[in-house]
């Protein structure tokens, strides 16, 4: 048994070393832009909805009979749909009430964005890095 434990602590040990050699770090891309069409302005509003009902329930033998209520307040959001070369994207960031209260439908702007990469590193040469997402910044 002492030896089964000692294998597994030297392959433990090989693991952490192995895995400790390789560093994830997230990479942004300078900022790219690219022509795009404002295909749709959405706003929707605040919305606040309330409903009651009963409840039953059974505890020690007891059976008990009371009321829920239930509140829901969804705030007001905002959100703009582009076209451009690659397809359609919408925001709705913080960003996207400026969007929408500056751009107008069919206007012709240019996106600012940044990719960002997750890249993977071994002892400072690069092993691998993929697209996560994209980082919208302004539209103009």
């Amino acid at each position: 048994m002492l030896r089964v434990a000692s294998l597994l602590t030297a392959l433990a040990t090989v693991a952490v070393v192995v895995a400790g050699c390789q560093k994830i770090v997230t990479e942004k891309s300078d900022i790219l832009t690219e022509p795009a069409t404002v295909a749709d302005l959405v706003y929707m509003p605040s919305r606040h909805g309330s409903a009651s009902g009963p409840t039953i329930g059974m505890t020690g033998g007891e059976l008990s009979v009371g009321v829920a209520v239930t509140s829901v307040s969804i705030p007001e959001q905002y959100a703009v749909v582009f076209q451009c070369q690659h397809g359609k994207f919408v925001i709705q960031s913080k960003k996207a009430k400026d969007l929408w209260n500056r751009l107008t439908v069919g206007q012709k702007v240019t996106v600012s964005y940044r990719e960002i990469y997750k890249a993977v590193y071994e002892d400072k040469k690069l092993i691998s890095r993929s697209l996560e997402k994209y980082d919208f910044l302004d539209a103009r």
